[in-house]
């Protein structure tokens, strides 16, 4: 099996965690910690904990049994998922998941859900 190259991933970008109330999940970390997002949407909002996304993805979709999931920053997201495709893992396809930004995902042999991510931070 061929390995990936490690220069690709370019560090940690934040955790997600699925949420069935975006406006209360979202409602917690404003009161409860003071937090302001730095991106906020229906369906995706996104807080800043010293230089670490917390990404609140809203549930109704296969993964609504994952307490959460580690999200790698990637450069050249695209052609990483073409090489994770060739290597045989199940991975997403490429979607935009905010504007300049783009993400895929997929699960570790345990079923652990892992993220790939490229644009942007938000913080």
């Amino acid at each position: 099996m061929k390995t990936l190259e490690a220069s690709k991933i370019k560090g940690t970008y934040g955790t997600m965690y699925y949420v069935k109330d975006m406006p209360k999940a979202a409602a917690f970390y404003k009161e409860k910690f003071g937090a302001k997002p730095t991106f906020e949407s229906p369906e995706w909002t996104e807080f800043n904990f010293g230089g670490t996304a917390l990404c609140l993805h809203k549930a109704g979709g296969p993964k609504d049994h994952v307490n959460g999931s580690m999200i790698l920053r990637v450069e050249g997201l695209a052609a990483l998922v073409a090489e994770l495709k060739a290597a045989g893992v199940d991975v997403s396809p490429v979607h935009e998941v905010h504007p300049g930004a783009t993400a895929s995902d997929f699960c570790d042999p345990s079923g652990n859900v892992v993220g790939l991510y490229e644009g942007p931070t938000s913080f």
